[in-house]
């Protein structure tokens, strides 16, 4: 039987989690129809692993908390997440929504999808911080 888990990520996880967040990107590009010669590819790409490996070193504590999702020992996908504060709606609801947990980047790769890695990311999450609210801002298309 497959061990499936999750556990913070370290240092030595930036290599993965840079990869698996440039295809992300690169999933993200395509679906948008960003041609390929496009500056802002190569600049997100050539960033995004100098970016990982700042934040799992604790250079950038602004960008929170990452946890991976494990097939065995190897990385297969990752959550990133950071506080959120609470916020108020617009009118006319005037809504609050408490202070809680804000999800800045959740990905599995595409070999380890629809296993539950990223439900276990999720439940992780939740178990460990018990946050009031969780939020996730995603595009309506």
């Amino acid at each position: 039987m497959t061990k499936r888990s999750v556990r913070p990520a370290t240092s030595s996880d930036a290599a993965a989690i840079a990869a698996m967040a440039q295809e992300f990107f690169t999933e993200v590009f395509n679906a948008c129809a960003l041609p390929a010669a496009h500056p802002l590819r190569a600049q997100v790409l050539t960033q995004t692993r100098q970016m990982w490996e700042e934040t799992l070193a604790g250079n950038r504590p602004a960008q929170g908390q990452t946890l991976v999702a494990l097939e065995e020992q190897t990385p297969v996908g990752f959550i990133a997440y950071s506080h959120a504060p609470a916020l108020e709606l617009e009118q006319p609801s005037g809504r609050v929504i408490p202070a809680g947990q804000e999800i800045s980047s959740l990905y599995v790769h595409r070999s380890f999808r629809r296993i539950g890695h990223a439900s276990r990311l999720l439940a992780a999450l939740v178990d460990t911080l018990h946050p009031e609210s969780m939020r996730l801002w995603v595009a309506p298309e």
